[in-house]
Parts: structure tokens; C-alpha cells; sequence
């Protein structure tokens, strides 16, 4: 009986705690980054990623926010607790507890996302940059050992246009970062408006078993997202095709300035619309 109570004992003190795991794991992916080449992985602790809790878990109450470090961040993911806070054209229940839904969601963001980048570069270019990128935990990155040029088209560049009285232009990229807060980057992609208006025109309305029809949440005034939509595809359109201004430039003027790096990019007439064409 004695010896039991060690065992136990024992298996309690060697068992890790989920803050324990993480810094594991960041230690483990560093140490193979470090083998292969690459830059260690460095734990953060001001980095803060403002949440919103979906059930309760500890001191936490479903429907609290609250700003949390990358440690955290990865524990409450973990946990399926959280949801984070996103701007512009965002997909409530993106961490939704249901299992089915979560996926779901997920199927259709990653689906929009390829369709976004065949749609708009051409197979074979997407093909190309799809060989020089490489997941890094849940996200695409431009590889360490790809062609400068794809790390100039996913995360943008400045440039001088010999063609045009060497104007000096910017391409911002496909993604690119437009603020800092409290030491956590704010991103935003071309594909997230398309994503945004694809998924949006898809759910306007739900099967129901019985029929096609609108989910009513409590609390929540019905209204369309019709003019949201209109306001993402135009989005979508200026970063792809017309372009912010003379300098800041759009995908196509970009790929047609750099057309001796990019060969044979296909290019498809992308229009804006009004809040009378959906």
C-alpha cells in the first residue's frame, strides 16, 4: 500500500503543466530550426493578444475580454476557451465549441483563400509560390532559402519604376502589417476581404431541415450584411487590380512592373460594385 502511494506521488510531481508543455515545445521546434539553419524561437511575454472568453474557465467568465501573452494565448486555444478579437471583415464564431462548426469554418477560409490566390495570379504562378512557402504553426511563410522575389510578393516592397520617370513605388503586399499594438502586430491580407465576401454571400441563409432560413441570436437586431459585402469585394478589387494611388500599387501593377521576375502572369477583369449591383 505504501509503495502505491510513492508511485502516485511520483506521477503527480513529474506530471508538466500546459505552461510547461508550451515552453517545450517552443525549445523543441528552436532546437530543430537551429539544426536545420534557421532563427531561434523566442517566447514572448508582452506580446498580448486581446480575447474574448466563449465559456467559463477559472476567474474567467464567458463574455469577459481580457489582453493575454502568447503562453496563455496557446493554453486557452488549447483549451477551446477563447476566441480571438479581429478587425475589419470578421467571422464571428471562428473558434465556435462545436466541433463540426469550428471545421467548418476552417474548410471554407482555407477553400476561399486557394480559390482567392488561383483566381488572381494564375495557376501557374500560384502553383510557384505555393512551392516556396512553408507552414509555420498555423500560417504560411515565405521559406528561407526562396528567391527574393516571393518574399517581395507576399510581404510587399518598395520600388523605383524606370518605366515611369523613376516614380518611386510601394507595393504593400499580399500581406502586410498596418499597426502595432502593444507590441502585437496587426495584419491584413488581400484574401481575408474575398474570404469575407464569399463566406458572407454563402450563409446568408442556413438549412434548416425544413427549409432554407435566418438563425435569430438574443440580444441582436437583424440587418443585412449586403453593404459589408459590397464594402469587402471593392477592397478586394483595389489591392488586386486598381490600386491605392499612383504609387501605392495594386497586385497587377506590381507583377506587370516586375514582369522580367514574374513571367506570364495572368490577369482577370476584376470590376468594383455598388451597394444597388448584389
Amino acid at each position: 500500500m505504501a509503495e502505491a502511494t510513492k508511485t502516485e506521488e511520483k506521477e503527480v510531481v513529474t506530471k508538466k503543466g500546459a505552461a510547461q508543455e508550451y515552453y517545450d515545445a517552443q525549445g523543441a521546434k528552436s532546437k530543430e530550426n537551429k539544426s536545420n539553419g534557421g532563427e531561434e524561437v523566442k517566447v514572448s511575454l508582452t506580446n498580448k493578444t486581446k480575447v474574448r472568453f466563449i465559456k467559463d474557465f477559472g476567474f474567467m467568465k464567458k463574455g469577459d475580454e481580457q489582453e493575454v501573452s502568447d503562453v496563455a494565448l496557446a493554453i486557452y486555444e488549447g483549451k477551446k476557451v477563447i476566441e480571438k478579437l479581429y478587425r475589419n471583415y470578421q467571422i464571428s464564431n471562428l473558434t465556435a465549441t462545436e466541433v463540426n462548426v469550428d471545421a467548418q469554418l476552417l474548410i471554407q477560409i482555407q477553400k476561399y483563400e486557394n480559390e482567392c490566390l488561383q483566381l488572381i495570379l494564375g495557376q501557374k504562378l500560384f502553383d510557384e509560390l505555393m512551392t516556396n512557402l512553408e507552414l509555420d504553426g498555423l500560417y504560411w511563410k515565405v521559406k528561407t532559402d526562396a528567391d527574393a522575389k516571393w518574399g517581395k510578393l507576399v510581404n510587399g516592397t518598395s520600388y523605383v519604376d524606370a518605366d515611369c520617370d523613376n516614380l518611386s513605388k510601394k507595393w504593400k503586399g499580399l500581406v502586410c502589417k498596418v499597426a502595432k499594438v502593444q507590441d502585437v502586430d496587426v495584419i491584413e491580407t488581400l484574401m481575408a476581404s474575398y474570404i469575407f465576401f464569399q463566406y458572407s454571400l454563402n450563409t446568408r441563409t442556413v438549412n434548416t431541415g425544413t427549409g432554407e432560413g435566418k438563425l435569430n441570436a438574443n440580444n441582436t437586431n437583424q440587418t443585412s450584411a449586403h453593404n459589408k459585402r459590397c464594402d469587402a469585394w471593392n477592397e478586394f478589387v483595389k489591392w488586386t487590380s486598381y490600386g491605392f494611388s499612383s504609387t501605392n500599387v495594386s497586385l497587377y501593377s506590381f507583377l506587370c512592373d516586375n514582369e522580367d521576375l514574374f513571367e506570364e502572369p495572368e490577369f482577370i477583369d476584376l470590376k468594383p460594385v455598388t451597394y444597388y449591383d448584389l
